[in-house]
C-alpha cells in the first residue's frame, strides 16, 4: 500500500471510496435522500477534479494498493488564524484498522507543522467511530457545532491539534 497525492485519474476511485464509506458510515445517521444528494454534490466527478486541479487551496492524497484506490485525505490549504483544515478522511471499511489514517495523519503533520499552528477537523457527534479515530490521533474537542445536511440537522464537533 502507498500513499501519494491525487492526480486526474484518481477521481473514479476517490468517488467509489467517498460513495462506500459515506453509505456505510451514515446509514443510520441520515435519511437516504439527503446522503444521496450529499455525494451528488459533494464527490461529483468535476468537483473532485476541481479540488485535486486545485492544489492552492486543497491538499489531496490517495491510499493505493495493487493499483485500486483503497482511501483517500483532504485537507484544505491556508484556513482562518493560522489553520489547517483536515476536511475528509474515507478509507473503504474492509481497509480499515490498518493505520491508513494514521499514516495521513503523520504526512499532513510533517508537512504542516510549523506552517501553522493547529489542524482542524468537524465531524458527526453520532460518528463514534471518527470521533475515536480523531481523539486517539491527538486531537481534542474544542467546540460543538449545530449544522444541517440538505434540511437534516447534524450536531457536529470541532477537534484540534496543536502543531505550535
Amino acid at each position: 500500500m502507498t500513499i501519494r497525492p491525487a492526480g486526474p485519474a484518481d477521481t473514479i476511485g476517490i468517488q467509489s471510496v467517498a460513495d462506500t464509506t459515506w453509505r456505510a458510515t451514515y446509514v443510520d445517521l441520515l435519511p437516504a435522500e439527503a446522503l444521496g444528494q450529499f455525494l451528488v454534490d459533494a464527490y461529483s466527478l468535476p468537483a473532485i477534479e476541481r479540488r485535486i486541479e486545485r492544489a492552492d487551496r486543497f491538499e489531496v492524497a490517495v491510499a493505493e494498493s495493487e493499483g485500486a484506490i483503497v482511501g483517500f485525505s483532504e485537507w484544505v490549504a491556508g484556513g482562518a488564524d493560522d489553520e489547517t483544515i483536515w476536511a475528509a478522511t474515507y478509507v473503504l471499511p474492509d481497509w480499515q484498522r490498518r493505520g491508513i489514517g494514521r499514516t495521513f495523519l503523520l504526512s499532513a503533520v510533517a508537512a504542516y507543522r510549523g506552517r501553522v499552528a493547529r489542524l482542524l477537523v468537524v465531524v458527526a457527534e453520532a460518528n463514534l467511530a471518527g470521533a475515536a479515530f480523531y481523539r486517539a490521533m491527538g486531537f481534542v474537542p474544542v467546540e460543538r457545532i449545530e449544522s444541517g445536511i440538505y434540511g437534516t440537522p447534524i450536531r457536529e464537533l470541532r477537534h484540534a491539534m496543536l502543531l505550535r
